[in-house]
């Protein structure tokens, strides 16, 4: 027997003996100690927010998409080393 078995048997002994009146409060003990899993969060879908604003319109969304990033990357890095300069 390994010794969480052994600990578990003789907590188990001791419970015995615990007063009726004492179980709730024993309880309650108990479950401050035992780690909860975090509690599940609602997930929104995101799906369709942008519909209907145009830019169903564009030809080539997501080449569109990396030219503006290339473009604020590039603005950005500008700025930095302006601001080093």
């Amino acid at each position: 027997m390994n010794a969480r078995a052994i600990e578990l048997t003789e907590l188990k002994r001791e419970l015995s003996h615990v007063p009726s009146n004492k179980l709730p409060e024993l309880r309650k003990f108990i479950r401050t100690l035992i780690p909860h899993a975090p509690e599940k969060k609602n997930i929104e879908s995101l799906e369709g927010i942008w519909a209907g604003l145009g830019f169903e319109k564009i030809d080539n969304l997501e080449e569109e998409i990396r030219k503006l990033r290339k473009e604020s990357e590039e603005q950005i890095l500008k700025r930095f080393s302006d601001w080093n300069s």
